[in-house]
């Protein structure tokens, strides 16, 4: 199982790669979706955010060593 996450963040890390206006994209939708879930009462997903500003570039819920090891 260990093989097959890696093998799924190298196909995410050459996605995003090829495609760097999609990922600003998403990442700036799911920060705007984290803010509003934040602000709302009914829906549990502020974490959204987290995740835009990680495909952004800041490293919030990952370091490369994690990654990398």
């Amino acid at each position: 199982m260990r093989t097959m996450s890696k093998k799924i963040l190298v196909y995410l890390r050459d996605f995003a790669a090829r495609y760097p206006r999609l990922r600003v994209a998403v990442g700036i939708l799911l920060i705007v979706l984290g803010l509003a879930a934040l602000f709302t009462p009914l829906t549990p997903g502020s974490w959204l955010a987290l995740i835009g500003l990680e495909l952004l570039g800041f490293g919030v819920l990952l370091k490369k060593k994690a990654i990398d090891s």
